[in-house]
């Protein structure tokens, strides 16, 4: 009965987004580089809310500067993974750990 209800049931939906550069750089209390608050997270929070069915959420972040916003905000979280291509050497502010991070020349 199990092995017939897995096979039943339709695989989790798959969900794409791109979203402009440049609101990856909003922390909790504070924004840097014009960026007032990270539309991604919240985003994000809201897919992880309303679709218990998906379980986790990447984050795939190509701007030239690092997303240092969503590295912390989603710091230690399973469910939301931060990766970050970035140029090595166009830090304006503190260089935060991504869940993974590429630095660039």
């Amino acid at each position: 009965l199990r092995a017939r209800e897995t096979v039943d049931q339709p695989p989790p939906p798959i969900w794409g987004a791109h979203v402009a550069g440049g609101t990856h750089h909003a922390f909790y209390d504070y924004g840097e580089g014009f960026c007032v608050f990270s539309d991604i997270a919240v985003a994000a929070n809201v897919v992880r809310q309303r679709y218990p069915e998906i379980r986790r959420i990447l984050i795939i972040d190509l701007d030239v500067h690092q997303g240092n916003g969503n590295a912390v905000l989603f710091e230690g979280r399973d469910d939301v993974v931060t990766f970050s291509i970035q140029c090595e050497a166009n830090y304006f502010s503190k260089k935060e750990k991504s869940d993974l991070d590429i630095e660039l020349p």
